[in-house]
């Protein structure tokens, strides 16, 4: 067992260390590079299946299994190019996610013990589980949002219309509201950014989606910019609500733009940040 635990702990030690070399910078115009940025699947992979162990290890634990989906959700958007294998590969993702929420009902008495639960009551229920397991409020808010995440890259390649008709707008509402009241600011705010993208994109579809509301966007996308200005996604996201929903606040969105467009990549968010500033560049320049 203790063997087991070293070999483990180096595993994830081995990712860690991956995951902090999953991009890295390129001459510009190399095949696959994205502006002077690009992925290494090399690194990526090793993240990976270090993360998968981990999981494998300890399959009820919401942290390990979080961190596995995020490499996931990387390694789909940047890694993963033939839009059928993406498909896969973020179903994969979110039914990985999927048994990962089905542990925690189980701890908590049974498969239907968090079905049909708002996001508060769901984050109460779980709360039971972090002095029971050790867990932290944050390692649940954290497998909640990357499922969230999964499920929504899973619905963009099927079919944003189609995806909502079936219901995966709701999963995608209970998912990062329960993250949002386990930790608002998980991820620079990401539940914030991730329901404030979700009621500005989503459709609105009679007994649907009807609560999807573009001021809610608005306001969940303000908060971000608020507890975690220096993610530029929360900025972009919030532009371009203002820009598609409120027209008279649309110079405070071109100002938010103009701001971003003079930020440089974090380091440790190369390529992620590269392609936000990228999307920057583009609507300022239409």
């Amino acid at each position: 067992m203790v063997a087991h635990g070293q070999s483990n702990a180096r595993s994830s030690r081995a990712a860690e260390d991956a995951w902090k070399r999953r991009a890295v910078r390129t001459e510009a115009g190399e095949r696959g590079a994205k502006g002077a940025v690009q992925a290494d699947p090399k690194a990526v992979e090793t993240a990976v299946a270090g993360y998968r162990e981990a999981v494998v290890w300890a399959p009820e634990d919401p942290g390990a299994r979080a961190r596995l989906l995020r490499a996931l959700m990387f390694q789909g958007q940047y890694v993963v190019e033939d839009e059928d294998a993406q498909r896969e590969h973020f179903d994969a993702a979110r039914l990985l996610a999927e048994e990962g929420f089905e542990r925690l009902a189980h701890r908590l008495g049974g498969a239907q013990a968090l079905e049909g639960l708002e996001p508060g009551d769901r984050a109460a229920q779980l709360r039971k589980l972090c002095d029971e397991a050790g867990w932290s409020p944050r390692d649940l808010a954290a497998l909640h949002f990357w499922g969230a995440v999964a499920w929504g890259h899973w619905a963009d390649r099927v079919g944003g219309f189609k995806a909502a008709r079936e219901g995966v707008a709701g999963v995608l509402r209970i998912l990062a509201g329960t993250a949002l009241e386990l930790d608002e600011t998980y991820m620079d705010a990401g539940p914030h950014r991730f329901l404030g993208r979700l009621h500005s994109e989503a459709p609105r579809i009679p007994f649907v989606t009807g609560w999807v509301d573009r001021d809610q966007a608005v306001r969940h996308l303000d908060r971000a910019v608020e507890l975690a200005p220096g993610e530029p996604e929360n900025v972009l996201f919030l532009a371009e609500a203002l820009l598609e929903h409120h027209p008279k606040r649309s110079d405070e969105a071109r100002e938010l733009l103009r701001g971003l467009a003079k930020r440089r990549p974090r380091p440790d968010h190369l390529l992620e940040d590269t392609t936000t500033l990228t999307r920057v560049e583009e609507l300022l320049g239409g």
